[in-house]
């Protein structure tokens, strides 16, 4: 099984990407799992959206399928909360998006690459004519 890891700044071309790469696998979100924060996000809210994510990443890695996990993880460190739980089920194979999206240079000043050695089987970046801005 392939666990697809979607990953880039907000609006930086994500969602089109797997659109047109993954259009008929299940995907896991984070997103869908922030959508209800409204306000000044505090670092409980957004830890806690982390957990909702990753529990729904495990949910379906244990169906056997192919699946994508998008999700901003500009940082290694926060990827390791996922990589360490979704290794076990399946390999892991890295798409990352090159600009800062809706951020610019801001993102970009803390996004790490990904790297094979973080536990990804492949890393891709996402080629620039498919990093457009994803449905609003």
């Amino acid at each position: 099984m392939n666990i697809y890891f979607v990953i880039g700044p907000t609006q930086s071309g994500k969602t089109t990407f797997r659109k047109h790469k993954f259009p008929e696998l299940p995907f896991v979100d984070l997103w869908d799992h922030q959508s209800d924060l409204v306000g000044e996000f505090t670092v409980k809210m957004i830890l806690n959206s982390y957990a909702k994510c990753r529990r729904a990443a495990i949910a379906l890695a244990r169906t056997g399928q192919d699946f994508v996990l998008e999700h901003t993880l500009l940082r290694a460190i926060r990827r390791v909360y996922y990589i360490k739980k979704l290794a076990a089920y399946g390999r892991l194979i890295c798409y990352y998006t090159t600009n800062g999206g809706v951020y610019g240079d801001d993102a970009l000043q803390v996004y790490e690459l990904p790297l094979t050695s973080e536990g990804f089987a492949e890393v891709h970046p996402i080629p620039a004519k498919q990093e457009q801005q994803h449905d609003i």
